[in-house]
C-alpha cells in the first residue's frame, strides 16, 4: 500500500491542510519551525499508533483545540483504503480508528497499513545515551515485525511488574519463596524468547554490515536471565526492592570499522556525529531489510532531515535506497532536488 493523500486537521501547527504524495518520492521542503516534522510526525503515527517524540497524544492538538483529525488515502493496484485517526480531548482524551468509514480497534486497523521506519535527528540519541533507549529502538522493531515477540515483551514487563511488587511486601520467606517460584519460571520462560529474537535481529544486521565505505557491527549484551540467578540474589533483589537481572536490562553497541587496518571502535563513545548519523542510517536500512523479510509489505520510509551532516558519498548512498520504496524526505534545502533523476514530487511549506 502507498500512501497518496494525507488531510490534518489541528495536528500542531498545521491547522488544515492536505497533501498529495508521489508514488516514489516526496520532498517536503521549507525552512525550520514551518512543520515539516509534524507532517512527518502524522504519518507516523497513523502507521505506528505514537508520534516520534515522546509528548502526550493531546499535545498533539493546535492548542486550543480539542479535536485532531488525520485522514488518509492509500493504494495499491485497484484496491483503496480510507483511514481516519480521532483525537477528541473532553475529561479524557479519546482515540478512534476508522477504515474505510468502519470504526476499528487500532490492532485491526493497523494490519491493513504498510509499516514505517522512520529516520530522525532525535534517534541519533537512542543509539548514543541511555540503554533504554537503545532496547526501545529496536525492541520497537521487533514487535513490529513478529507480534509474538510483542505478546511475550508485554508479558514479562507486566510479569516483572508484579514480581517486583512481591519483593516490596513484607510477608513471610516461606511464603514468598512460594510465590516467587511461580513468577520465576513464568519470567525465564518470557525471557528466553526475548533474548533468542534479539540475537536473531543482531545476526540479521550483521549480514548487512557495509554502508557505502564503512563497515558496522552491531552487538546484543545480554543480562541472562535464569531461575539460579533469580534465587542466588533474592537477598539483593530483597535490600533494593527490585529485580535487577534480565532483559530488562540488556543493551546494545553498535561499533564502527574504518577500514582493515584499524581496530573497530564503539559508535556511541568514540564516534563522531556524523558516524552516529551514519550508524542510525545503517540500522535504518536494516530496519527495512527486516521488515521485507518478516513482514512481506514494503515499509513507507519517513527520513526527516537526514542529509544535514551528511558528506556527497553518503547522500549519493541515500538517494540509491530511496529508489526501492515510497520515501517522503524532509529539508529545508530545495538543491537536493537536483541530485534525484527519478519522478518525485515537491511539497512546499
Amino acid at each position: 500500500m502507498q500512501l497518496k493523500k494525507l488531510t490534518l486537521s489541528h495536528y500542531r501547527n498545521l491547522k488544515k491542510h492536505t497533501f498529495y504524495f508521489s508514488s516514489f518520492l516526496t520532498l517536503v521542503v521549507g525552512p525550520n519551525s514551518v512543520g515539516k516534522t509534524n507532517l512527518i510526525e502524522a504519518i507516523y503515527l497513523v502507521l505506528t499508533g505514537h508520534g516520534i517524540k515522546e509528548d502526550k497524544h493531546e499535545e498533539l492538538m493546535t492548542l486550543g483545540q480539542r479535536q485532531t483529525v488525520i485522514d488518509c488515502q492509500f493504494a495499491e493496484g485497484d484496491d483503496k483504503i480510507i483511514c481516519r485517526v480521532i483525537f477528541e480531548k473532553d475529561d479524557i482524551l479519546v482515540k478512534r480508528y476508522f477504515l474505510n468509514k468502519l470504526e476499528k480497534r487500532y490492532f485491526e486497523f493497523s494490519k491493513y497499513l504498510p509499516p514505517a521506519v522512520l529516520f530522525t535527528p532525535q534517534l541519533i540519541e537512542s543509539l548514543t545515551t541511555e540503554p533504554f533507549r537503545r532496547r526501545g529502538l529496536f525492541d520497537q522493531m521487533l514487535s513490529t515485525s513478529d507480534v509474538e515477540y510483542k505478546k511475550r515483551l508485554n508479558n514479562y514487563m507486566s510479569a516483572l511488574t508484579k514480581r517486583n511488587k512481591l519483593l516490596e511486601r513484607p510477608i513471610p520467606k516461606e511464603s514468598l519463596n512460594e510465590e516467587l517460584s511461580f513468577w520465576n519460571k513464568y519470567l525465564v520462560e518470557q525471557a528466553d524468547y526475548i533474548s533468542k529474537k534479539r540475537e536473531e535481529l543482531c545476526e540479521l544486521f550483521n549480514k548487512s554490515k557495509e554502508i557505502g565505505n564503512f563497515s558496522f557491527e552491531i552487538k546484543h549484551i545480554s543480562n541472562v536471565l535464569t531461575i539460579e540467578r533469580l534465587e542466588n540474589t533474592l537477598e539483593e533483589q530483597l535490600q533494593r526492592r527490585t529485580t535487577f537481572i534480565g532483559p530488562q536490562r540488556d543493551d546494545y553497541r553498535i561499533f564502527l570499522n574504518l577500514n582493515s587496518d584499524t581496530q573497530a571502535f564503539d559508535v556511541e563513545t568514540y564516534g563522531s556525529r556524523s558516524q552516529q548519523r551514519l550508524a542510525l542510517l545503517w540500522v535504518i536500512l536494516n530496519q527495512l531489510n527486516l521488515y521485507n523479510e518478516k513482514i512481506k509489505r514494503l515499509p513507507i520510509l519517513l527520513l526527516d532531515d537526514i542529509f544535514s551532516e551528511l558528506d556527497e558519498v553518503n547522500t549519493h548512498l541515500v538517494i540509491d535506497v530511496i529508489k526501492k520504496h515510497q520515501t517522503i524526505i524532509t529539508t529545508n534545502n530545495i538543491k537536493i532536488a537536483e541530485n534525484i533523476d527519478q519522478h518525485h514530487a515537491v511539497i512546499k511549506l
